[in-house]
């Protein structure tokens, strides 16, 4: 199986990727995704809380921040990621042997002080480490 992430409509391979959760028997446990990412956009960050029990899921995982990348380039302009009015919203299955898929669609805005902001996709379909 093989790690992806599509930015807007450009699909690129994940290299590395690690899925880190905080507080397991908190009532919404934390969550880190650091993806590695082959192309213009080297890096994924994203951040958030799972709602309910994390494992062995499927969980909903709710994305609080985008940490990485801070900006991306759209026909020659830099802006940034801003989510829109869907809530981010990513789904969690434990795989065993220390990995986890993290899948779903992010709905954003790309915004820039230059241009009209626009609507922007990352979808992911991402294996893995998991670190607990």
């Amino acid at each position: 199986m093989r790690s992806s992430v599509r930015f807007a409509s450009r699909p690129l391979a994940v290299t590395t990727a690690t899925l880190e959760l905080f507080h397991l028997f908190s009532p919404r446990p934390d969550w880190i995704l650091d993806a590695a990412v082959d192309g213009p956009i080297p890096r994924l960050w994203l951040s958030g809380v799972v709602a309910g029990t994390p494992l062995p899921g499927p969980s909903r995982l709710e994305v609080a921040y985008i940490d990485a990348p801070k900006l991306v380039t759209l026909d020659g302009s830099a802006g940034a990621l801003a989510f829109g009015d869907t809530p981010a919203r990513l789904e969690l299955v434990e795989l065993g042997e220390g990995k986890a898929r993290v899948t779903g669609l992010l709905a954003l805005r790309w915004v820039t002080s230059v241009r009209e902001p626009r609507a922007y996709e990352i979808e992911l379909d991402v294996i893995a480490a998991l670190i607990t």
